[in-house]
């Protein structure tokens, strides 16, 4: 029996400020299926205590050889166990089993993009409403009266 420890954060769902990192302990034998690292790895997370994030899923996964994360994702969203918004999840909640983790990788990056892009768009935005708050002042009250 091979003992595997991986440090992951735990996350407080309220704040972004990562908490002391929690040890989950991943206990399988070397020739075990990858549907039953699956098991051993869905059980070492449920028993952790920790949340986690998807990236820090499909880096665990890969660690220990299971192939399809994807159904270790689904158990856990459904368990509230990660730390995802619904429409990161939302694609790996439905997709197939076959799903690999390079796919997952490829779709935890994608939305990574997609959530920076976002970030800054909104910072764009917000900058220009101040400016425009800070230029038409007058206008914005009288129009509030």
């Amino acid at each position: 029996v091979r003992s595997n420890t991986f440090d992951a954060p735990l996350v407080s769902r309220s704040f972004s400020m990562p908490l002391p990192p929690r040890r989950v302990d991943v206990d399988a034998t070397a020739g075990a299926s990858s549907d039953t690292r699956s098991a051993i790895l869905l059980r070492a997370m449920r028993t952790s205590g920790a949340f986690f994030s998807l990236q820090e899923l499909v880096e665990l996964g890969q660690a220990h050889g299971v192939h399809d994360v994807a159904s270790v994702v689904r158990c856990l969203v459904s368990e509230g166990k990660i730390l995802s918004s619904d429409r990161e999840v939302d694609p790996l909640f439905w997709a197939p089993p076959s799903l690999d983790v390079a796919q997952l990788r490829a779709v935890s990056q994608r939305l990574d993009r997609e959530t920076q892009e976002s970030r800054l768009e909104l910072e764009g935005l917000e900058a220009a409403l101040k400016e425009l708050g800070e230029s038409g002042g007058g206008a914005a009250a009288g129009m509030k009266e």
